[in-house]
């Protein structure tokens, strides 16, 4: 559901404006693009670029809360602000110009770097730190990949995305979409098209998946090395249950394996530190009669009761039907 917030006092420096007010309707849960609306008019077209909260209660942040919120309007200048102004979100946009799919990227150590850079750390060490001791790849070798092939610079492009068919009308996609923030987004496309089961960013919405379906997607598949492509892409959007931590370390393993990527002798301890990250005790997933399997995750978009999640009944029927297609998926 869209949010409405009246515009209470505002704050401007070179780049940008801040707005400070309280909801009329909806929810937020972190930044998105917006709109500035003036007397039933559109004023900006924008994004929030940061926030904040003053006396938050609960997250997402509801009118009933009374919070304030500070908006951060990028790109707006205080000439186009006026106190009582609305400010509307509309979610995050899609590009008129489509997706850059990049599926050339799955032959590249680099990539696979960016995709698991921030699951690479442990306890005693940041991913920083064991970026080229555990991935073969220097600091300056990963950032310079990301800002050649991630970052828009001064001219905008396409998102890019990794795409791989799992049969004539199913595929799997992530998406790496720069916007209000990052996001990595976990998307299944059928004959209806694509749909986000969950993304990771710094207001993260996860998990996507079941380890039991990615196992089973990736058992559809007849090449090893696409196997492999799958379960890479799909693990960081999922949470595993401490009882398939073993299983899952062993088709990472393999799958790193099967791609010669990173260090061949840090394999394991990258493993490991890959699922410190990942694993749980127990996932909420209950596998629903009417809707098939939920999560009663607070932030999944698979829970349908989240006021997060923007999915609907029929998607989840659409997500049931789609993992249904492979053998010994209830």
């Amino acid at each position: 559901m869209p949010f409405e917030l009246r515009i209470d006092r505002f704050e401007s420096s070179s780049s940008s404006t801040t707005v400070y007010g309280r909801l009329l309707s909806g929810r937020f849960y972190g930044p998105e693009d917006v709109e500035l609306i003036h007397a039933g008019k559109l004023v900006a077209l924008t994004v929030v670029g940061s926030s904040g909260a003053t006396r938050p209660q609960d997250w997402p942040i509801l009118p009933e809360h009374d919070t304030i919120l500070n908006l951060e309007l990028v790109g707006v200048p205080a000439a186009s602000v006026n106190i009582g102004m609305l400010v509307r979100g509309i979610g995050f946009a899609q590009d008129p110009a489509g997706g850059r799919l990049q599926n050339e990227w799955l032959e590249l150590p680099h990539f696979w770097a960016v995709h698991y850079y921030l699951l690479v750390g442990a306890d005693d060490h940041d991913e920083s730190e064991l970026c080229d001791e555990l991935l073969g790849i220097s600091n300056d070798e990963f950032n310079g990949f990301y800002v050649e092939h991630f970052l828009e610079g001064d001219q905008a492009r396409p998102s890019p995305y990794l795409s791989l068919k799992i049969d004539a009308c199913r595929s799997i996609e992530v998406e790496y979409a720069e916007g209000a923030e990052s996001q990595t987004r976990y998307k299944i496309r059928d004959e209806s098209g694509p749909l986000t089961l969950g993304y990771n960013s710094g207001h993260f919405s996860l998990p996507a998946f079941r380890w039991a379906e990615v196992i089973g997607l990736a058992g559809e598949l007849t090449s090893a090395r696409q196997k492999a492509q799958l379960i890479l892409l799909l693990l960081p959007g999922i949470w595993v249950e401490q009882a398939d931590v073993a299983d899952a370390a062993n088709h990472l393993y393999a799958s790193f394996k099967e791609l010669d990527l990173f260090v061949s002798s840090e394999r394991a301890r990258l493993v490991k530190n890959i699922l410190s990250h990942l694993q749980m005790d127990s996932v909420p997933w209950s596998n629903d009669e009417h809707l098939g399997w939920i999560c009663a995750g607070q932030y999944a978009q698979r829970n349908p009761k989240n006021l997060l999640s923007t999915l609907v009944e029929n998607d989840f029927h659409r997500i049931r039907t789609f993992f249904q297609r492979h053998s010994g998926q209830a």
